[in-house]
């Protein structure tokens, strides 16, 4: 069973690698987790000053309970939805506390085995 402290790790793991691939000037040793009623990471970008991420694991229940049964030696069967407006509505309801502005990050293969991190930028008022 995950504890909070894995999920955050996870979040950081997976924050991590999407700053080393972005390429937007995220600044490594910026890289904080923060605590609950605040977005997952804040951070620092280059010319821009701090940031904050909320990450989203964009997979739906049905289908990572599929792969896990195939993975396991069952068979799947059935219709999958698409998480995809369900994470996103969600994500943009909710309200954080954070003094920087805060972008969102949706997780696209967590429970795949790799970090696929899409990013979608909150527009900006």
């Amino acid at each position: 069973m995950s504890t909070e402290t894995d999920h955050g790790e996870i979040e950081l793991l997976v924050f991590r690698e999407f700053a080393e691939k972005a390429n937007i000037g995220i600044i490594a040793d910026s890289i904080e987790k923060r605590p609950l009623g605040e977005p997952d990471i804040l951070c620092a970008i280059e010319g821009e000053g701090p940031v904050a991420f909320e990450l989203a694991e964009l997979c739906a229940e049905d289908v990572a309970a599929a792969k896990s049964s195939v993975k396991n030696g069952g068979v799947a069967t059935g219709s999958f939805s698409d998480p995809c407006t369900k994470v996103l509505q969600k994500k943009w309801e909710k309200r954080y506390r954070s003094q920087a502005p805060i972008e969102r990050l949706l997780d696209t293969n967590a429970r795949g085995g790799g970090h696929d991190g899409a990013h979608h930028p909150t527009p900006r008022q």
